[in-house]
């Protein structure tokens, strides 16, 4: 009986490693590779983490084949030491968490053919000042830059349907937003303590503003919703002590959840409505 176990568990370890060969370091970056499908995911070091510039190049060569790298995984740079990242036009997914705390990437410039990014990707990239967004891109997904302090600017593709709950939460040196123009819904959180964020445009697709989409917006003196906003969430707006002006375009009242205090916190009584 022992001899038969041992034969079938030689028979299949070929079976295992043409499906997928594992993990393997090439060019100094980390790679689930799968020789049978030609493609490649960047992964996160056996050890450590990765630092410097790093140029993520387009195709590998592992055991004779050519591979192209598609992917970044979860959490592949994570807690890195990395100044900037070079993305390959052949990369279509960025994984959940894949550049977390990395509180020394200054830059990331992602290229068109990215399709999703994953939650959280650069959450908490401390000293991220400039991040470019590919036109593919149809979501922007949880926390995908909460907590990047230095970040000063976003232009958020026409393409995109929904911003993400916590999605710029605690971005303080946010002063410019353009959004495009099939966003449905601002998530719950989505701006909070945004405080260099002075005005901001919501385009006519937006159909509902979760709770405390802008609250703690310090210098938030200018709002224009479009016409067609439906639902306003608690405490959108709590906090924005500095509005001015808060211009509707819609003939009727959006409803109110709760019928909460949406500015509570905000010197509304001395704003033009």
């Amino acid at each position: 009986m022992k001899k038969i176990f041992l034969f079938l568990f030689v028979v299949a370890l070929p079976l295992v490693a043409t499906a997928f060969n594992g993990k393997a370091k090439v060019g100094g970056i980390w790679y689930n590779i799968v020789t049978k499908a030609e493609r490649a995911e960047v992964t996160k070091p056996d050890v450590g983490s990765y630092s410097g510039v790093v140029r993520i190049p387009s195709t590998i060569v592992y055991e004779g084949v050519k591979c192209n790298v598609t992917s970044i995984g979860e959490t592949a740079f994570a807690w890195g030491s990395m100044t900037s990242v070079v993305i390959p036009n052949s990369v279509t997914k960025i994984g959940a968490l894949a550049f977390r705390w990395c509180k020394n990437l200054k830059s990331v410039t992602i290229p068109e053919s990215v399709e999703e990014i994953g939650n959280g990707a650069f959450d908490g990239c401390y000293a991220l000042t400039m991040a470019t967004l590919p036109k593919s891109l149809k979501a922007i997904e949880k926390s995908l830059f909460e907590g990047c302090y230095q970040l000063k600017s976003i232009v958020i593709p026409d393409n995109v349907t929904k911003i993400g709950w916590w999605a710029f939460k605690g971005c303080r040196s946010l002063k410019s937003v353009e959004m495009g123009d099939k966003i449905e819904v601002i998530g719950m959180e989505a701006f909070q303590e945004c405080e260099a964020l002075s005005e901001i445009t919501l385009p006519n697709s937006v159909i509902e503003i979760e709770s405390n989409a802008f609250s703690g917006c310090k210098r938030l003196s200018k709002i224009t919703l479009g016409r067609n906003v439906e639902k306003i969430g608690s405490s959108s707006f709590d906090g924005c002590g500095d509005l001015k002006d808060f211009y509707l375009t819609r003939a009727m009242l959006p409803d109110i959840v709760n019928n909460s205090e949406i500015f509570r916190g905000a010197e509304v009584e001395y704003a033009t409505l």
